[in-house]
């Protein structure tokens, strides 16, 4: 057999985390605010927590349109619910007619992956009280700055 020898030449470096991105004066808007975030896949909420944390956005989580109702009930300070349409137990639509009869002013926002045809969506979420419909995969960028105009 064959015995062969290297020798890889490398500077140790201190290990670092890139640092969150700090807020920029449009976006210390948001630091005040609380969100009810409607998702009942773990996975998409874990993507939003991520971002609201990097951005120190308070939040609350509801797993389900009937969750939502009451999270807005106990939490009256809500500013803005993100709402997935897709839910168990009261789907986003139902919810969100609810939430609007209780709070006419608060701003809700659709977030899903299912559009069939935009234009009876669209329709459907006016008569629901949705505001606007952000559609998934969400960017980092497209949720701030739709949280910017919706909060501001």
């Amino acid at each position: 057999g064959s015995t062969f020898f290297f020798t890889i030449p490398f500077e140790e470096t201190q290990e670092t985390q890139d640092e969150p991105k700090p807020l920029k004066t449009k976006e210390v808007v948001l630091k005040d605010k609380l969100i009810l975030i409607v998702e009942d896949d773990a996975s998409n909420f874990e993507y939003f927590k991520h971002f609201f944390e990097r951005y120190d956005i308070q939040y609350i989580w509801a797993k389900n349109g009937e969750m939502a109702v009451n999270y807005c009930k106990e939490h009256p300070n809500i500013d803005l619910v993100l709402m997935d349409i897709n839910l168990p137990i009261l789907n986003g639509y139902e919810a969100s007619k609810q939430i609007k009869k209780l709070y006419p002013d608060l701003l809700i926002v659709a977030q899903s992956a299912y559009v069939y045809d935009y234009d009876y969506d669209k329709n459907k979420l006016m008569e629901a009280g949705i505001k606007d419909y952000l559609i998934k995969p969400i960017t980092v960028e497209t949720l701030l700055e739709a949280l910017k105009s919706y909060c501001t």
